[in-house]
């Protein structure tokens, strides 16, 4: 499924120092009353789905014929927060980009205008030791967070669209610290460069050097579902040695 044009759509990308972003993603909400986040480059076989039953997940795409370890789509399942009146609101799904994550230069955007040319909103990144969360939350059409004071809950609001009688979706922005999310990146990197057969199905196994981005899912301690994607280089200590994937915070180490 791919928003239309009608759509109460929002595009947007986290932009840093040096002109760099993160990858552009959209949120679209249907006719429905069901939402969905995706990212509109890479990662285009998944998405995060806020259906109007209650039902939320973030899964493969129908239409990728990907499946999990488990043998369905679904990585993660969750049902909609009731937190819809504040002072304290409950995500029902965060992006996270810590600023070494991001990797988009100018060039390459004016090389995909068709990602790039159609009213793209670009959010501030927090800098490092800070990374930018932003989280998808539903509340009551009658709060407005540009002018709440949630005192509970420090955010910065960065577009509400409306969802379905009485509720409303925001988008909103909080920095927080990155070294967790840094140790999950250490982690999944390490788990590839330590199986040659996954390292392969990434790498394609031919030497390739083109960027690759990863992706991290889960949940975080609350149960709410998170999406960090980021991206790696291929290094090779000797001609005949095989690639390894390399973090951007560490590649110069």
């Amino acid at each position: 499924m791919q928003p239309g044009t009608n759509q109460n759509t929002f595009r947007f990308a986290v932009k840093g120092k040096n002109d760099i972003t993160s990858n552009s993603w959209i949120v679209w909400v249907e006719k429905d009353g069901s939402a969905y986040v995706s990212c509109r480059k890479f990662m285009g076989q998944i998405k995060a789905s806020l259906h109007a039953s209650g039902q939320q997940q973030v899964a493969f795409t129908s239409e990728s014929k990907l499946l999990t370890d488990y043998g369905d789509r679904f990585l993660q399942k969750t049902t909609e927060p009731q937190t819809y009146t504040g002072p304290t609101i409950t995500p029902s799904y965060s992006l996270f980009f810590p600023s070494w994550a991001l990797s988009i230069t100018s060039q390459m955007r004016q090389a995909e205008p068709g990602h790039w040319a159609k009213h793209v909103t670009f959010i501030q990144a927090a800098e490092e030791p800070l990374s930018t969360t932003l989280s998808f939350c539903i509340i009551d059409s009658g709060i407005n967070l540009d002018h709440e004071a949630l005192k509970e809950c420090p955010i910065s609001p960065i577009k509400s669209l409306a969802l379905r009688p009485g509720k409303r979706l925001w988008v909103v922005k909080r920095d927080e610290k990155d070294d967790d999310l840094k140790k999950q990146a250490i982690s999944l990197v390490e788990e590839l460069n330590g199986d040659a057969t996954l390292l392969a199905g990434i790498t394609g196994g031919d030497g390739n050097e083109a960027p690759i981005t990863l992706r991290c899912d889960g949940k975080n301690n609350s149960g709410i579902p998170y999406t960090m994607s980021f991206p790696v280089s291929l290094k090779r200590d000797t001609p005949t040695q095989s690639a390894q994937l390399v973090l951007p915070f560490t590649e110069h180490t």
